[in-house]
């Protein structure tokens, strides 16, 4: 296997990668070498990138501390509706709350399982810790109104518009 050293400059941080080439001499029968190369180029990036990813493999990790969470948000001519997906949350974890124009959700997911003595994970995807997301919304929302509902693991917060009747404009006569 021949290995090569290379230097990626990022964002002003240079920083070093071993690319290994380790391409098996049965790989190019009946393909062609320019899917050779993409496979020898895509290997070459794993190699480069993945020391920039932590891989901690305990609960405490950089990445299970904190949890990225999967929103929408609607506008229908009366309302808007904001949607989370929140998989695993308690509701008694989640605060939502609306001030000044800015509805805010907030809340935590606490990791249920550990490592026992002898254990360790082999790969942990799901996340957990904080989160908070803010939304400003342009138009007057009746604050007294608005409401949250959550259901199998979705938040659904409906904010509706204060509704406010066009009038026609007033024609004003110049007096004389």
């Amino acid at each position: 296997m021949n290995n090569k050293s290379a230097k990626v400059n990022m964002e002003g941080k240079t920083m070093s990668a071993v690319v290994k080439k380790n391409r098996p001499k049965h790989a190019s029968k009946g393909l062609s070498p320019l899917w050779d190369d993409f496979a020898r180029m895509e290997r070459q990036m794993e190699n480069m990138f993945a020391g920039l990813m932590p891989r901690s493999t305990t609960a405490t990790s950089a990445a299970a501390s904190m949890m990225s969470v999967v929103m929408d948000v609607k506008e229908s001519p009366n309302t808007y509706q904001v949607t989370a997906e929140l998989p695993g949350v308690e509701e008694s974890e989640i605060d939502v709350s609306y001030k000044d124009g800015l509805l805010t959700i907030s809340g935590e997911k606490s990791a249920r399982e550990t490592c026992e003595e002898g254990e360790n994970w082999h790969r942990m995807e799901r996340s957990y810790g904080s989160f908070t997301r803010s939304f400003h919304f342009r138009d007057i929302v009746d604050e007294e109104h608005i409401k949250a509902d959550y259901e199998s693991g979705v938040l659904t917060v409906t904010l509706p518009k204060i509704q406010t009747i066009e009038k026609e404009p007033k024609h004003i006569a110049i007096g004389k």
